[in-house]
């Protein structure tokens, strides 16, 4: 999949929205018609879907005061706000970005095996 085909299916829809809870769950949403998830899935959807992401690392920050998941590669992001490659610079004067930092890798794997195992019991066994 590229990267258009991939926005043009996205649509942004919070956890609380989407499995009625305020934890946070980094699921892996399906390639379907319309792709409903947060900033963490948008970031878990282009490493593992789209094409020149997979080696794109995950950062947290905070947009205005708000935690926030985007990945970043080279001076450059990507997150479910601008759609697109941009420099850092640049996404920063949009959004006044603070506490930028790298994910660890434990951070991540963690998060994502949540994600499967709360999906897993609050989906009637369907997989994350």
């Amino acid at each position: 999949m590229v990267l258009q085909e991939f926005n043009n299916k996205y649509q942004y829809k919070t956890d609380k929205e989407r499995f009625n809870t305020s934890l946070d769950i980094w699921e892996l949403p399906t390639d379907s018609d319309i792709i409903e998830a947060d900033c963490e899935s948008y970031c878990r959807f282009l490493k593992n879907n789209v094409e020149g992401f997979s080696d794109w690392d995950y950062y947290y920050c905070k947009l205005t005061g708000n935690g926030h998941c985007i990945l970043h590669k080279n001076g450059n992001v990507i997150d479910c706000n601008v759609k697109g490659i941009v420099p850092l610079e640049q996404y920063d004067r949009m959004f006044v970005v603070t506490e930028l930092k790298k994910y660890n890798w434990f951070v991540v794997g963690s998060k994502i095996a949540f994600a499967k195992v709360y999906t897993l019991f609050n989906k009637g066994g369907s997989d994350a």
